[in-house]
Protein backbone atom coordinates (compact mmCIF):
# COMPACT_ATOMS: atom_id res chain seq x y z
CA UNK A 1 0.00 0.00 0.00
CA UNK A 2 1.16 3.58 -0.89
CA UNK A 3 3.21 5.09 2.34
CA UNK A 4 0.91 8.65 1.36
CA UNK A 5 -1.89 6.93 1.85
CA UNK A 6 -1.08 4.92 4.95
CA UNK A 7 -0.62 8.33 6.58
CA UNK A 8 -3.78 9.90 4.98
CA UNK A 9 -5.43 7.20 7.20
CA UNK A 10 -3.75 7.15 9.89
CA UNK A 11 -4.18 10.99 10.52
CA UNK A 12 -8.39 10.46 9.36
CA UNK A 13 -7.94 7.19 12.21
CA UNK A 14 -6.69 9.51 15.16
CA UNK A 15 -8.44 12.66 14.03
CA UNK A 16 -12.19 10.54 14.01
CA UNK A 17 -10.93 9.28 17.84
CA UNK A 18 -9.88 12.81 18.92
CA UNK A 19 -13.28 13.87 17.99
CA UNK A 20 -15.06 10.72 19.25
CA UNK A 21 -12.95 11.09 22.83
CA UNK A 22 -14.10 14.75 22.91
CA UNK A 23 -17.89 13.95 22.03
CA UNK A 24 -17.86 10.72 24.94
CA UNK A 25 -16.69 13.62 27.03
CA UNK A 26 -19.68 15.59 26.80
CA UNK A 27 -22.21 15.75 28.72
CA UNK A 28 -24.82 14.94 25.86
CA UNK A 29 -23.41 12.06 24.81
CA UNK A 30 -22.74 10.46 27.82
CA UNK A 31 -26.10 10.55 29.13
CA UNK A 32 -26.87 8.46 25.51
CA UNK A 33 -23.76 6.00 25.88
CA UNK A 34 -23.62 5.50 29.68
CA UNK A 35 -25.75 3.47 32.15
CA UNK A 36 -27.29 5.60 35.03
CA UNK A 37 -24.95 4.83 37.42
CA UNK A 38 -21.78 5.12 35.56
CA UNK A 39 -23.06 8.80 33.90
CA UNK A 40 -23.72 9.87 37.73
CA UNK A 41 -20.21 8.63 39.21
CA UNK A 42 -18.92 10.95 35.78
CA UNK A 43 -20.98 13.96 36.52
CA UNK A 44 -19.52 13.30 40.41
CA UNK A 45 -16.02 14.36 39.42
CA UNK A 46 -17.32 16.75 37.17
CA UNK A 47 -19.19 18.71 40.48
CA UNK A 48 -15.94 18.21 42.66
CA UNK A 49 -13.65 19.92 39.72
CA UNK A 50 -16.35 22.48 39.83
CA UNK A 51 -16.12 22.93 43.82
CA UNK A 52 -12.35 22.93 43.90
CA UNK A 53 -12.17 25.46 41.21
CA UNK A 54 -15.29 28.25 42.59
CA UNK A 55 -12.86 27.63 46.20
CA UNK A 56 -9.55 28.46 44.45
CA UNK A 57 -10.85 31.20 42.53
CA UNK A 58 -12.56 32.94 45.19
CA UNK A 59 -9.48 32.47 47.17
CA UNK A 60 -7.66 34.52 44.59
CA UNK A 61 -10.23 36.94 44.36
CA UNK A 62 -10.49 37.73 47.97
CA UNK A 63 -6.80 38.08 48.25
CA UNK A 64 -7.05 40.50 45.29
CA UNK A 65 -9.90 42.58 47.37
CA UNK A 66 -7.91 42.69 50.61
CA UNK A 67 -4.37 43.60 48.17
CA UNK A 68 -6.44 46.97 47.17
CA UNK A 69 -7.39 45.50 43.44
CA UNK A 70 -3.93 44.04 42.88
CA UNK A 71 -3.28 40.60 42.44
CA UNK A 72 0.22 39.15 44.02
CA UNK A 73 1.57 36.44 42.82
CA UNK A 74 1.97 32.99 45.44
CA UNK A 75 5.86 33.91 46.11
CA UNK A 76 4.78 37.40 46.87
CA UNK A 77 2.08 36.79 48.98
CA UNK A 78 4.39 33.99 50.57
CA UNK A 79 6.90 36.98 51.38
CA UNK A 80 4.29 39.05 53.48
CA UNK A 81 2.99 35.61 55.40
CA UNK A 82 3.61 34.62 59.04
CA UNK A 83 4.25 30.66 59.08
CA UNK A 84 3.03 29.80 62.56
CA UNK A 85 3.48 26.04 63.23
CA UNK A 86 4.42 25.69 67.02
CA UNK A 87 1.76 25.21 69.25
CA UNK A 88 3.18 28.00 72.07
CA UNK A 89 3.02 30.58 68.86
CA UNK A 90 -0.60 29.19 67.52
CA UNK A 91 -1.54 29.97 71.30
CA UNK A 92 0.14 33.33 71.55
CA UNK A 93 -1.50 34.15 68.16
CA UNK A 94 -4.95 33.38 69.05
CA UNK A 95 -4.90 34.92 72.63
CA UNK A 96 -4.34 38.21 71.03
CA UNK A 97 -6.59 37.59 68.40
CA UNK A 98 -9.45 37.13 70.79
CA UNK A 99 -8.63 38.52 74.30
CA UNK A 100 -7.04 41.75 73.88
CA UNK A 101 -10.24 42.61 71.36
CA UNK A 102 -12.69 41.75 73.47
CA UNK A 103 -11.48 43.32 76.34
CA UNK A 104 -11.47 46.54 74.17
CA UNK A 105 -14.55 46.17 72.27
CA UNK A 106 -17.19 48.68 74.47
CA UNK A 107 -14.67 51.52 74.68
CA UNK A 108 -13.66 52.19 70.76
CA UNK A 109 -13.60 51.07 67.50
CA UNK A 110 -10.08 51.20 66.90
CA UNK A 111 -8.92 48.41 69.55
CA UNK A 112 -5.85 49.00 71.80
CA UNK A 113 -2.83 46.75 70.83
CA UNK A 114 -0.64 45.78 68.07
CA UNK A 115 -0.08 42.38 66.93
CA UNK A 116 4.05 40.97 67.29
CA UNK A 117 5.98 40.42 64.18
CA UNK A 118 3.35 42.85 62.36
CA UNK A 119 5.00 44.36 58.54
CA UNK A 120 6.57 47.99 60.00
CA UNK A 121 5.82 49.43 56.63
CA UNK A 122 2.86 49.70 54.39
CA UNK A 123 2.58 51.37 51.13
CA UNK A 124 -0.82 53.89 50.90
CA UNK A 125 -1.95 54.68 47.45
CA UNK A 126 0.44 57.03 46.23
CA UNK A 127 3.21 54.70 46.65
CA UNK A 128 4.54 56.17 49.70
CA UNK A 129 5.35 54.53 53.01
CA UNK A 130 3.44 55.17 56.15
CA UNK A 131 4.88 55.40 59.26
CA UNK A 132 4.07 53.57 61.98
CA UNK A 133 2.59 56.40 63.95
CA UNK A 134 0.08 57.28 61.08
CA UNK A 135 -2.06 54.27 61.30
CA UNK A 136 -4.33 52.91 63.94
CA UNK A 137 -3.72 49.22 65.53
CA UNK A 138 -4.28 46.18 64.01
CA UNK A 139 -8.24 44.34 64.71
CA UNK A 140 -9.51 41.18 63.72
CA UNK A 141 -8.06 39.23 60.94
CA UNK A 142 -10.10 38.91 58.01
CA UNK A 143 -10.76 35.44 56.91
CA UNK A 144 -9.03 35.09 53.33
CA UNK A 145 -9.09 31.36 52.98
CA UNK A 146 -8.59 27.74 53.96
CA UNK A 147 -5.70 25.71 51.95
CA UNK A 148 -2.94 23.06 51.16
CA UNK A 149 0.64 24.31 51.04
CA UNK A 150 2.48 21.56 48.88
CA UNK A 151 5.56 23.55 49.64
CA UNK A 152 5.37 22.19 52.91
CA UNK A 153 6.85 18.55 53.84
CA UNK A 154 2.87 17.99 55.40
CA UNK A 155 1.16 17.60 51.71
CA UNK A 156 -1.96 16.90 53.40
CA UNK A 157 -2.18 19.88 56.16
CA UNK A 158 -4.80 22.28 56.12
CA UNK A 159 -4.02 26.02 56.66
CA UNK A 160 -6.12 28.76 57.33
CA UNK A 161 -4.84 32.06 55.92
CA UNK A 162 -5.54 35.22 57.75
CA UNK A 163 -5.18 39.12 56.70
CA UNK A 164 -4.76 41.59 60.03
CA UNK A 165 -6.70 44.71 59.09
CA UNK A 166 -5.63 48.71 60.03
CA UNK A 167 -6.75 51.82 59.43
CA UNK A 168 -4.70 55.01 58.16
CA UNK A 169 -5.50 58.07 60.08
CA UNK A 170 -4.38 59.99 56.68
CA UNK A 171 -5.01 57.64 54.00
CA UNK A 172 -7.89 60.04 52.08
CA UNK A 173 -8.17 63.72 51.88
CA UNK A 174 -10.96 63.98 53.32
CA UNK A 175 -10.44 62.69 56.91
CA UNK A 176 -11.60 59.70 56.90
CA UNK A 177 -9.17 56.39 57.70
CA UNK A 178 -9.06 53.71 54.92
CA UNK A 179 -8.71 50.11 55.69
CA UNK A 180 -5.57 48.70 54.52
CA UNK A 181 -4.71 44.82 55.20
CA UNK A 182 -0.95 44.45 56.03
CA UNK A 183 0.33 41.02 57.87
CA UNK A 184 -0.80 37.54 56.37
CA UNK A 185 -0.83 34.55 58.67
CA UNK A 186 -0.81 30.96 57.61
CA UNK A 187 -1.89 28.30 60.50
CA UNK A 188 -2.65 25.04 60.63
CA UNK A 189 -6.32 24.86 60.56
CA UNK A 190 -7.11 22.05 63.21
CA UNK A 191 -4.60 23.67 65.72
CA UNK A 192 -5.87 27.35 65.39
CA UNK A 193 -9.69 25.95 65.52
CA UNK A 194 -8.79 23.91 68.76
CA UNK A 195 -7.40 26.90 70.48
CA UNK A 196 -9.41 29.33 69.13
CA UNK A 197 -12.53 27.63 70.36
CA UNK A 198 -11.19 27.04 73.61
CA UNK A 199 -10.30 30.70 74.28
CA UNK A 200 -13.52 31.33 73.48
CA UNK A 201 -15.09 29.52 75.75
CA UNK A 202 -12.69 30.52 78.29
CA UNK A 203 -13.96 34.04 77.44
CA UNK A 204 -17.22 33.21 78.23
CA UNK A 205 -20.38 34.19 76.56
CA UNK A 206 -20.74 37.82 75.31
CA UNK A 207 -24.27 38.53 75.08
CA UNK A 208 -25.28 38.47 71.46
CA UNK A 209 -26.85 35.12 69.69
CA UNK A 210 -26.76 33.66 66.43
CA UNK A 211 -29.55 33.12 63.61
CA UNK A 212 -28.17 31.20 60.96
CA UNK A 213 -30.20 31.43 57.74
CA UNK A 214 -30.32 28.04 55.67
CA UNK A 215 -31.45 27.71 51.76
CA UNK A 216 -33.19 25.68 49.87
CA UNK A 217 -34.17 28.68 47.00
CA UNK A 218 -30.83 29.03 44.90
CA UNK A 219 -30.03 31.52 47.39
CA UNK A 220 -33.88 33.61 46.86
CA UNK A 221 -34.04 33.52 50.36
CA UNK A 222 -30.59 34.38 51.65
CA UNK A 223 -30.79 37.17 49.77
CA UNK A 224 -34.09 38.30 50.60
CA UNK A 225 -33.92 37.76 54.61
CA UNK A 226 -29.80 38.79 54.30
CA UNK A 227 -30.31 42.28 53.11
CA UNK A 228 -33.97 42.54 54.82
CA UNK A 229 -32.41 42.01 58.22
CA UNK A 230 -29.04 43.89 57.54
CA UNK A 231 -30.40 47.35 55.62
CA UNK A 232 -34.02 47.55 57.82
CA UNK A 233 -33.28 49.23 60.63
CA UNK A 234 -33.63 46.62 63.29
CA UNK A 235 -29.71 47.32 64.12
CA UNK A 236 -28.78 43.50 63.20
CA UNK A 237 -25.57 42.46 61.36
CA UNK A 238 -25.61 39.96 58.53
CA UNK A 239 -22.80 38.17 57.20
CA UNK A 240 -23.44 37.12 54.18
CA UNK A 241 -22.76 33.87 52.62
CA UNK A 242 -19.01 33.23 53.62
CA UNK A 243 -16.58 31.74 51.71
CA UNK A 244 -14.78 29.96 54.39
CA UNK A 245 -18.59 28.20 55.52
CA UNK A 246 -18.34 26.79 52.08
CA UNK A 247 -14.92 25.85 52.34
CA UNK A 248 -15.67 24.32 55.84
CA UNK A 249 -18.70 22.16 53.97
CA UNK A 250 -15.77 21.09 51.17
CA UNK A 251 -13.29 19.66 54.14
CA UNK A 252 -16.40 18.37 56.28
CA UNK A 253 -17.69 16.49 53.27
CA UNK A 254 -13.60 15.18 52.44
CA UNK A 255 -13.60 14.04 57.04
CA UNK A 256 -9.86 15.93 56.54
CA UNK A 257 -10.57 16.42 60.41
CA UNK A 258 -12.59 14.53 63.17
CA UNK A 259 -15.77 15.55 63.67
CA UNK A 260 -14.88 16.76 67.43
CA UNK A 261 -12.00 18.89 65.73
CA UNK A 262 -14.44 20.44 63.08
CA UNK A 263 -17.17 21.56 65.49
CA UNK A 264 -14.09 23.22 67.27
CA UNK A 265 -13.48 25.48 63.86
CA UNK A 266 -16.92 25.80 63.18
CA UNK A 267 -17.54 27.21 66.45
CA UNK A 268 -14.17 29.47 66.42
CA UNK A 269 -14.64 30.90 63.24
CA UNK A 270 -18.32 31.89 63.66
CA UNK A 271 -17.14 33.61 66.56
CA UNK A 272 -14.05 34.98 64.84
CA UNK A 273 -16.42 36.50 62.10
CA UNK A 274 -18.56 37.91 64.95
CA UNK A 275 -15.93 39.76 66.38
CA UNK A 276 -14.45 41.54 63.26
CA UNK A 277 -18.20 42.63 62.60
CA UNK A 278 -18.60 44.19 66.06
CA UNK A 279 -15.29 45.72 65.86
CA UNK A 280 -16.02 47.49 62.84
CA UNK A 281 -18.40 49.74 64.80
CA UNK A 282 -17.16 49.19 68.09
CA UNK A 283 -19.88 48.14 70.43
CA UNK A 284 -21.94 44.67 70.67
CA UNK A 285 -25.14 43.48 68.82
CA UNK A 286 -27.90 41.31 70.25
CA UNK A 287 -28.18 39.14 67.42
CA UNK A 288 -25.65 38.56 64.69
CA UNK A 289 -27.07 37.07 61.30
CA UNK A 290 -25.02 34.13 59.23
CA UNK A 291 -26.88 33.13 55.77
CA UNK A 292 -25.39 29.95 54.70
CA UNK A 293 -23.68 30.11 51.27
CA UNK A 294 -26.08 28.32 48.89
CA UNK A 295 -28.33 25.38 49.37
CA UNK A 296 -25.75 22.73 47.91
CA UNK A 297 -23.54 23.13 51.31
CA UNK A 298 -26.55 22.18 53.74
CA UNK A 299 -26.30 19.03 53.83
CA UNK A 300 -22.75 19.12 55.06
CA UNK A 301 -22.71 22.29 57.38
CA UNK A 302 -25.89 22.56 58.98
CA UNK A 303 -26.11 19.39 61.17
CA UNK A 304 -22.33 20.67 62.77
CA UNK A 305 -23.91 24.22 63.22
CA UNK A 306 -26.89 22.76 65.13
CA UNK A 307 -24.61 20.84 67.49
CA UNK A 308 -22.64 23.51 67.61
CA UNK A 309 -24.98 26.31 68.53
CA UNK A 310 -27.77 24.25 69.72
CA UNK A 311 -29.49 27.48 71.93
CA UNK A 312 -28.84 29.60 68.64
CA UNK A 313 -31.47 30.67 66.50
CA UNK A 314 -32.21 29.07 62.93
CA UNK A 315 -34.05 30.42 59.69
CA UNK A 316 -34.85 27.68 56.64
CA UNK A 317 -35.93 29.61 53.96
CA UNK A 318 -36.97 27.35 51.20
CA UNK A 319 -39.17 27.65 47.74
CA UNK A 320 -40.27 25.24 44.91
CA UNK A 321 -37.71 22.89 42.99
CA UNK A 322 -38.99 23.98 40.30
CA UNK A 323 -38.95 27.40 40.71
CA UNK A 324 -35.25 26.53 42.33
CA UNK A 325 -33.90 25.14 39.29
CA UNK A 326 -34.51 28.00 36.68
CA UNK A 327 -33.14 30.62 39.19
CA UNK A 328 -30.03 28.38 38.92
CA UNK A 329 -30.06 28.04 35.88
CA UNK A 330 -30.57 31.95 35.23
CA UNK A 331 -27.60 32.37 37.77
CA UNK A 332 -25.04 29.90 36.05
CA UNK A 333 -25.92 32.03 32.75
CA UNK A 334 -25.70 35.53 34.29
CA UNK A 335 -22.34 34.59 35.87
CA UNK A 336 -20.51 33.18 32.14
CA UNK A 337 -20.72 36.75 31.46
CA UNK A 338 -19.87 38.53 34.59
CA UNK A 339 -17.78 36.18 36.38
CA UNK A 340 -14.44 38.34 35.71
CA UNK A 341 -15.78 41.05 37.48
CA UNK A 342 -16.15 39.13 40.93
CA UNK A 343 -12.72 41.01 42.13
CA UNK A 344 -14.53 44.21 42.23
CA UNK A 345 -16.99 43.08 44.91
CA UNK A 346 -17.02 45.69 47.56
CA UNK A 347 -20.70 45.97 46.90
CA UNK A 348 -23.17 44.76 45.09
CA UNK A 349 -22.27 44.13 41.51
CA UNK A 350 -25.17 41.36 40.45
CA UNK A 351 -27.37 41.42 43.23
CA UNK A 352 -28.54 37.56 42.67
CA UNK A 353 -25.18 36.28 41.86
CA UNK A 354 -22.86 37.86 44.06
CA UNK A 355 -23.47 38.99 47.84
CA UNK A 356 -22.58 42.10 49.13
CA UNK A 357 -19.51 40.58 51.47
CA UNK A 358 -15.87 40.78 49.76
CA UNK A 359 -15.72 37.37 51.13
CA UNK A 360 -18.65 36.09 49.74
CA UNK A 361 -18.91 32.44 47.76
CA UNK A 362 -20.71 33.30 44.11
CA UNK A 363 -24.31 32.08 44.50
CA UNK A 364 -23.60 30.55 40.50
CA UNK A 365 -21.78 27.72 42.66
CA UNK A 366 -23.04 27.50 45.99
CA UNK A 367 -26.29 26.72 44.70
CA UNK A 368 -26.02 24.15 41.58
CA UNK A 369 -23.50 21.78 43.50
CA UNK A 370 -23.96 19.91 46.15
CA UNK A 371 -21.30 19.24 48.33
CA UNK A 372 -22.66 16.02 49.93
CA UNK A 373 -24.10 13.64 46.90
CA UNK A 374 -27.48 11.67 47.62
CA UNK A 375 -27.38 8.26 47.63
CA UNK A 376 -30.67 6.41 45.76
CA UNK A 377 -30.66 3.90 42.90
CA UNK A 378 -34.20 5.38 42.08
CA UNK A 379 -32.81 9.12 42.17
CA UNK A 380 -29.81 8.48 39.58
CA UNK A 381 -32.21 6.73 37.45
CA UNK A 382 -34.30 10.15 37.12
CA UNK A 383 -31.14 12.35 37.58
CA UNK A 384 -29.87 11.00 34.07
CA UNK A 385 -33.17 12.28 31.98
CA UNK A 386 -31.74 16.42 33.50
CA UNK A 387 -28.79 17.78 32.02
CA UNK A 388 -25.66 18.37 33.93
CA UNK A 389 -26.68 21.57 35.69
CA UNK A 390 -30.57 20.35 35.83
CA UNK A 391 -29.53 17.45 37.98
CA UNK A 392 -26.70 19.00 40.12
CA UNK A 393 -29.46 21.71 41.22
CA UNK A 394 -31.75 19.29 41.88
CA UNK A 395 -29.77 17.28 43.74
CA UNK A 396 -28.75 20.69 45.92
CA UNK A 397 -32.16 21.38 46.61
CA UNK A 398 -33.11 18.03 47.59
CA UNK A 399 -29.72 17.35 49.82
CA UNK A 400 -30.73 20.62 51.64
CA UNK A 401 -34.30 19.74 52.57
CA UNK A 402 -34.08 16.29 53.24
CA UNK A 403 -31.49 17.24 55.91
CA UNK A 404 -33.54 19.85 56.98
CA UNK A 405 -36.58 17.37 57.00
CA UNK A 406 -34.05 14.78 58.76
CA UNK A 407 -33.00 17.53 61.72
CA UNK A 408 -36.51 17.78 62.08
CA UNK A 409 -37.93 14.34 62.29
CA UNK A 410 -34.92 14.04 65.26
CA UNK A 411 -35.91 17.22 66.95
CA UNK A 412 -35.99 15.58 70.51
CA UNK A 413 -32.54 14.73 69.99
CA UNK A 414 -31.28 17.39 67.37
CA UNK A 415 -33.02 20.40 69.24
CA UNK A 416 -33.33 21.58 65.86
CA UNK A 417 -36.32 24.01 66.02
CA UNK A 418 -36.44 26.51 62.73
CA UNK A 419 -38.17 29.21 61.68
CA UNK A 420 -39.66 27.75 58.63
CA UNK A 421 -40.27 30.14 55.33
CA UNK A 422 -41.72 29.86 51.76
CA UNK A 423 -39.92 32.32 49.76
CA UNK A 424 -43.39 32.87 48.07
CA UNK A 425 -44.99 34.44 51.14
CA UNK A 426 -42.18 37.02 51.49
CA UNK A 427 -42.46 38.09 47.93
CA UNK A 428 -46.10 38.17 47.98
CA UNK A 429 -46.56 41.77 46.03
CA UNK A 430 -49.59 42.85 44.13
CA UNK A 431 -48.85 46.24 41.99
CA UNK A 432 -45.83 47.49 44.04
CA UNK A 433 -47.69 46.64 47.25
CA UNK A 434 -46.87 44.46 50.11
CA UNK A 435 -49.94 42.21 50.39
CA UNK A 436 -51.41 41.03 53.93
CA UNK A 437 -49.74 37.87 53.46
CA UNK A 438 -46.32 39.28 52.96
CA UNK A 439 -46.30 41.43 55.53
CA UNK A 440 -47.30 39.09 58.09
CA UNK A 441 -44.74 36.47 56.74
CA UNK A 442 -42.22 39.41 57.25
CA UNK A 443 -43.37 40.35 60.48
CA UNK A 444 -43.09 37.21 62.24
CA UNK A 445 -39.68 36.89 60.14
CA UNK A 446 -38.04 39.76 61.78
CA UNK A 447 -39.33 38.93 65.35
CA UNK A 448 -38.13 35.63 65.23
CA UNK A 449 -34.33 36.81 64.08
CA UNK A 450 -34.32 40.01 65.82
CA UNK A 451 -35.46 37.79 69.30
CA UNK A 452 -37.88 40.50 69.85
CA UNK A 453 -41.34 37.88 69.61
CA UNK A 454 -42.33 39.24 72.92
CA UNK A 455 -41.62 42.99 71.77
CA UNK A 456 -43.64 44.99 68.85
CA UNK A 457 -41.50 45.96 66.34
CA UNK A 458 -41.62 49.68 65.52
CA UNK A 459 -43.70 51.32 63.07
CA UNK A 460 -40.37 52.53 61.08
CA UNK A 461 -38.61 49.61 61.29
CA UNK A 462 -41.57 47.57 59.37
CA UNK A 463 -42.12 50.23 57.11
CA UNK A 464 -38.22 50.06 56.20
CA UNK A 465 -38.26 45.92 55.94
CA UNK A 466 -41.26 46.13 53.24
CA UNK A 467 -39.29 48.92 51.32
CA UNK A 468 -36.09 46.93 51.21
CA UNK A 469 -38.50 43.94 49.77
CA UNK A 470 -40.04 45.44 47.41
CA UNK A 471 -36.63 46.18 45.59
CA UNK A 472 -35.76 42.85 45.34
CA UNK A 473 -39.18 41.41 44.45
CA UNK A 474 -38.97 43.91 41.63
CA UNK A 475 -35.35 42.83 41.00
CA UNK A 476 -36.28 39.11 40.81
CA UNK A 477 -39.42 40.37 38.74
CA UNK A 478 -37.61 41.94 36.01
CA UNK A 479 -34.89 38.72 35.90
CA UNK A 480 -37.81 36.85 35.26
CA UNK A 481 -36.27 33.16 34.05
CA UNK A 482 -39.52 31.97 31.64
CA UNK A 483 -38.55 34.53 28.98
CA UNK A 484 -38.03 33.45 25.81
CA UNK A 485 -38.41 29.37 26.86
CA UNK A 486 -39.40 26.52 24.94
CA UNK A 487 -42.51 25.79 27.02
CA UNK A 488 -42.49 22.02 26.10
CA UNK A 489 -39.42 21.62 26.89
CA UNK A 490 -39.98 23.52 30.48
CA UNK A 491 -42.79 21.11 30.73
CA UNK A 492 -41.08 18.01 30.56
CA UNK A 493 -37.89 18.67 32.79
CA UNK A 494 -40.09 19.90 35.65
CA UNK A 495 -41.92 16.72 35.08
CA UNK A 496 -38.83 14.48 35.37
CA UNK A 497 -37.94 16.63 38.61
CA UNK A 498 -41.19 15.87 39.88
CA UNK A 499 -40.55 12.54 39.70
CA UNK A 500 -36.90 12.95 41.42
CA UNK A 501 -38.79 14.32 44.44
CA UNK A 502 -41.77 11.40 44.17
CA UNK A 503 -38.83 8.84 44.91
CA UNK A 504 -36.49 10.19 46.89
CA UNK A 505 -38.25 9.11 50.49
CA UNK A 506 -35.82 12.06 52.17
CA UNK A 507 -37.69 14.34 50.62
CA UNK A 508 -41.04 13.00 50.02
CA UNK A 509 -43.25 9.90 52.34
CA UNK A 510 -46.75 10.58 52.43
CA UNK A 511 -47.56 13.59 54.29
CA UNK A 512 -45.73 13.46 57.39
CA UNK A 513 -42.61 15.13 55.86
CA UNK A 514 -43.65 17.47 53.78
CA UNK A 515 -42.55 21.18 54.36
CA UNK A 516 -44.70 23.33 57.12
CA UNK A 517 -43.86 26.82 57.93
CA UNK A 518 -43.62 28.06 61.15
CA UNK A 519 -46.34 30.99 60.41
CA UNK A 520 -48.84 30.46 57.56
CA UNK A 521 -49.46 33.96 56.87
CA UNK A 522 -53.29 33.16 54.95
CA UNK A 523 -54.87 32.48 58.41
CA UNK A 524 -52.24 33.61 60.62
CA UNK A 525 -54.09 37.22 61.75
Amino acid sequence: MDIDKVITYAGILATALTVALILCQTDRVSSYILSPGRLRAKRRQEQLYIVENAIATAVLFIRKYINDGSFYDWQEERKITDLILADEQIKNLVDDIVISKTNNLSSSSVIEGKQDGATSSYIDDGGEDLDKDDRAPEETPFIIGIAKDLKLPKADEWYIHLAFPFQVENGSTNGEKKVYYGRRVQVPLGKFGRYLAATFEKEGPKGNNFCFVADASSSLGSNIIGHVVQHSQCQIPVIHEPAWMYMLAFLIQRKVLSQDEMEKVVYGLCRLSAQAVEHKVGERYKTIVFTLPGQGCTAALLPYLQRVFPCDRHVFAYDGCVSSVKRALRLIEQSGNNYQDKGKRKGMIIPTIYSTDASSMPRSNSSSIPIKPLSSKELTHHLASLSFNEASIVESWMSSVSTFLSLKKEEQNTGYVPFVCRTEFLSNYDKKQPSATSSIALKHLLEYVSGSASQMLQRNEIDAAESILLDLVVQNADEDPTTGRDLVTDLKRDTTIENCISVYKGVFDGDSNMLSDTVQPSVAE
